[in-house]
């Protein structure tokens, strides 16, 4: 009943923040419209040195601690990262997987634990060294989240982002919370900055950097094989229309996010069509004999129509 009661609490809190989140910012959106008089520069620079201060110490305040004790999922990618970081393998032996076994039964994506393999070295094997790069990564996240929103509407609404961002309750958990899943948001974040950046300037090395944070989405959640390619097909056919960028331009971007995200096509491909695994001195492309998690995608399913409406 208690845990029934908190996930009920914290839902009605999401909601009325994500209410609030959106009346300010057409709010915010309204006053620049207008014209009207914004803060100085002086005063605007203390408020963002401030919704910075705020989000470290929010999300730095007994870090280690809470959330107490290490989720599964937690747990699994640190050990799999810390065979890593005194092996070359993951816990099962297989070298440098682009995707983990992860329970036998399931898969896990990979990006967090590599990430946290230097950490690992350095630190040890602790909680402050597994969860300590989704604290710098959800850092980087909302740094870029700001910059973002800046470009491509104003610095003001992207101060009310920034704040709202900063004391977001999904946002804070996620950053305390080493699951694998949650490298993903802050991957395409920096994915869209540089996307954004580099057809507002006309600057095509911004175009080809948003290219390998694209690639390395890919290994951050296993949702990306159907969200981020066909988003990138429809911002490339957009873009070339408006032309904002050349066909050279798309092919250059194609072969970037290509060299860096086929071991994880592969993987899909080698389960897909249950092929054996590539096996290779530098890293590992698996198949997985047991997937349960597989049927929670629409065109894997036993039955499309009812899992439609289920989802």
């Amino acid at each position: 009943m208690a845990t029934m009661i908190s996930n009920s609490f914290l839902t009605t809190i999401n909601i009325v923040f994500l209410v609030l989140c959106a009346v300010l910012i057409l709010a915010s959106l309204f006053i620049h419209k207008r014209g009207c008089k914004t803060l100085s520069n002086k005063t605007y620079y203390i408020f963002l040195i401030l919704a910075f201060v705020l989000a470290i110490g929010i999300r730095g305040a007994e870090f280690v601690a809470v959330p107490g004790g290490v989720n599964q999922d937690e747990a699994m990618a640190a050990v799999d990262a810390k065979a890593l970081a005194q092996y070359g393998t993951d816990r099962l032996g297989m070298i440098y997987p682009v995707h983990f076994q992860a329970w036998g039964f399931g898969q896990m994506s990979v990006f967090l634990s590599y990430l946290m393999v230097p950490f690992i070295k350095v630190l040890g094997f602790s909680t402050l060294s597994i969860r300590l790069p989704m604290l710098l990564l959800s850092l980087l996240g909302l740094l870029f989240l700001y910059l973002l929103v800046r470009d491509i509407f104003n610095r003001d609404l992207a101060l009310v982002v920034l704040l709202f961002a900063a004391i977001c309750p999904w946002h804070i958990l996620q950053s305390r919370w080493s699951l694998d899943c949650n490298a993903f948001p802050h991957l395409l974040i920096l994915s869209l900055y540089f996307l954004n950046h580099g057809v507002q300037k006309g600057k095509k090395a911004f175009l080809y950097i948003s290219m390998i944070f694209f690639g390395l989405s890919m290994y951050g959640y296993g949702i990306s094989i159907y969200s981020v390619p066909v988003f990138l097909l429809l911002s490339c056919l957009y873009l070339i229309t408006i032309k904002k960028v050349t066909i050279v331009d798309s092919v250059i971007c194609l072969a970037i996010y290509f060299i860096i995200s086929w071991p994880f096509f592969a993987v899909m491909v080698i389960n897909t069509f249950k092929l054996d695994s590539i096996e290779t001195p530098w890293f590992t492309i698996p198949y997985f004999s047991d997937s349960i998690r597989s049927s929670d995608i629409l065109f894997f399913s036993d039955n499309i129509p009812e899992q439609f409406l289920s989802n």
